[in-house]
Formats: structure tokens, C-alpha cells, sequence
């Protein structure tokens, strides 16, 4: 226990509209030069695969144990090759939450440089300070 060191930190801020439009990206150089044809061509092929691996991933669920061994005995290196394209698919399914949330966080990071350009609207008077407002 000698060798415990504490560290004092400030308490977490919260991430305010500000900080968060100040965030910069650039668009991804990997994607700069695929077509829109060819983005949708990979996605519907991935969404094929996971359509299929997914229906085979709940049906094996609804079996018992003897039954799945009794479909995979026959041919088990037929079941072996089938397992290392689900586990693929799984791992392009967790690609594409990354890309979702990679996204989704540029969008929020927009919209956030939109609502900190945009003067708040005051009702269209402008003759009241709005710190009174807040006191009456």
C-alpha cells in the first residue's frame, strides 16, 4: 500500500456547445475515392451476409444441443467454414457500429457549429435584456 500515489483532478465539465463545435474532422481519406455506387454495393452485400448469418444465429438459438450436433454432424467441415463466416460477418457488423457511431458523433458535431452560429431568437422585440427576464 506504500506505493499509492493519489492524483488530484478538477471535476468532470460537461461538454458545452461551444467546446463541442470547436471540434474539427476532415473527411476520411480511405472513403475520398469511393463512388457512392460502390458504397452502396459494399453495404448491400454486408447487409446480405449479416441477413443470412443472423437468421442462422437464431435459429441455431432455438435448437437444444442435440439437435445442432445432429445437423452438424453430416458434414462438419461444411459447419466450420459456415462459423468462420459468421465470425467475419460479426466482425464487419462491429465495423459498421464504429462507422454509425463515428457518424453519428460528426453529425452532433455539426449540428452543435450550426446552434453555436445561430444568434438565439429573442422573440423579435431585442428591447429587453434577457438577464431580467431570468429575475422576473
Amino acid at each position: 500500500m506504500d506505493n499509492l500515489t493519489v492524483i488530484e483532478s478538477k471535476p468532470f465539465e460537461p461538454a458545452t456547445v461551444a467546446s463541442i463545435a470547436a471540434i474539427k474532422f476532415l473527411g476520411e481519406e480511405d472513403l475520398k475515392d469511393v463512388s457512392r455506387e460502390e458504397l452502396h454495393a459494399t453495404i448491400n452485400e454486408r447487409m446480405h451476409d449479416l441477413r443470412l448469418m443472423l437468421a442462422l444465429a437464431l435459429s441455431i438459438l432455438q435448437e437444444d444441443k442435440e439437435t445442432t450436433v445432429a445437423k452438424m454432424k453430416d458434414d462438419p467441415e461444411y459447419w466450420i467454414e459456415i462459423h468462420q463466416h459468421m465470425e467475419h460477418v460479426a466482425e464487419m457488423t462491429e465495423l459498421a457500429l464504429q462507422f454509425l457511431r463515428a457518424g453519428g458523433m460528426r453529425m452532433l458535431v455539426a449540428l452543435a457549429t450550426v446552434v453555436n452560429s445561430t444568434p438565439p431568437d429573442d422573440g423579435g422585440g431585442g428591447e429587453e435584456d434577457p438577464a431580467e427576464e431570468v429575475a422576473a
